[in-house]
């Protein structure tokens, strides 16, 4: 697979317009964990909520993160009953 600097970018500039993506990244920064991932909805929803031109939060239950480690990927998910 090769890489598209500017698609990463983009990704990079839309993603974290999602309010509630902005705090998951903030607040899993502070706790100091590596090797993680913002997944899932979190992620394709605020893209196409962008693409689409309607809130980045639109229909968006739940957030999915992923820890890789060495030997075995974990999944995490959490719901926002209010998110910010």
């Amino acid at each position: 697979m090769t890489s598209c600097p500017a698609t990463e970018q983009r990704l990079l500039d839309i993603v974290p317009g999602n309010p509630v993506c902005r705090v998951v990244l903030d607040r899993a920064g502070e706790l100091g964990i590596g090797g993680w991932y913002l997944t899932a909805g979190g992620v394709f929803q605020s893209v196409w909520n962008f693409l689409d031109g309607r809130d980045r939060q639109a229909g968006i239950r739940d957030y999915g993160s992923t820890l890789r480690t060495v030997s075995t990927t974990c999944s995490g998910w959490c719901s926002w009953a209010d998110p910010v």
